[in-house]
């Protein structure tokens, strides 16, 4: 008779596991590490995702600089993120698994002739799309946690005390420029404006123009 030859395993691979009777298994596969299931294709396919699985949650995703694009959670689809286009609502399914999509071209990508036809439309009206799709985005990529800033509102010079003037003629009023810094002077019958005090030969002027008397 033939003497079996018996291999010992130790567990060395984090998809491995050791039950009751001392036997190594593959978690992902639920098989029997041989020395011989362990180079198959289908067990290596399955490890890769269960190692990606297991690193999910702590995996920080970037913002793509694609809009429309965005690192969406899918119960469905295990633990971790999945890349979708917001504007057409669809999940990529030509992207590998590299979270650096700068170069992604195809069909939920940057403009190109590999863009589906829908996609291509719509980035085409980009424009009607994006207030939805930014306000769907800044949910999986907080604006605080990535490159993106809100600019900073104008700042403008408060208005200095009120500077004592001589009265001013009727239907005058002085206002304050806060791109120049200074008042000027405005007349909302006449719509008019000027920077200069009105004088009183200038409300004479502006009487004469209406064809009024006015004594001097």
């Amino acid at each position: 008779t033939g003497f079996q030859l018996a291999v010992v395993h130790t567990v060395v691979e984090p998809w491995q596991r050791q039950d009751a009777q001392g036997n190594i298994l593959c978690t992902p596969c639920g098989r029997l590490c041989d020395g011989v299931h362990e180079y198959t294709k289908d067990h290596n396919r399955k490890v890769e995702f269960y190692l990606w699985d297991l690193t999910a949650a702590e995996q920080v995703y970037p913002e793509p600089p694609q809009l429309w694009l965005a690192w969406v959670e899918e119960a469905s689809f295990g633990r971790g993120r999945f890349l979708k286009c917001l504007m057409c609502d669809k999940w990529t399914q030509d992207w590998g698994g590299d979270l650096n999509t700068e170069a992604y071209c195809g069909n939920h990508g940057l403009a190109s002739e590999s863009n589906q036809k829908d996609h291509a439309r719509r980035l085409a009206n980009y424009s009607e799309y994006s207030m939805s799709v930014e306000r769907e985005k800044a949910k999986w990529h907080p604006p605080s946690q990535g490159d993106r800033q809100a600019p900073a509102p104008p700042t403008y010079a408060a208005a200095p005390p009120p500077v004592p003037l001589p009265p001013l003629p009727d239907g005058w009023r002085s206002v304050w420029s806060h791109d120049h810094n200074k008042h000027y002077y405005y007349h909302a019958e006449r719509r008019s404006s000027q920077w200069e005090l009105p004088g009183v030969m200038q409300v004479a002027a502006f009487a004469l123009s209406d064809g009024e008397a006015v004594e001097c």
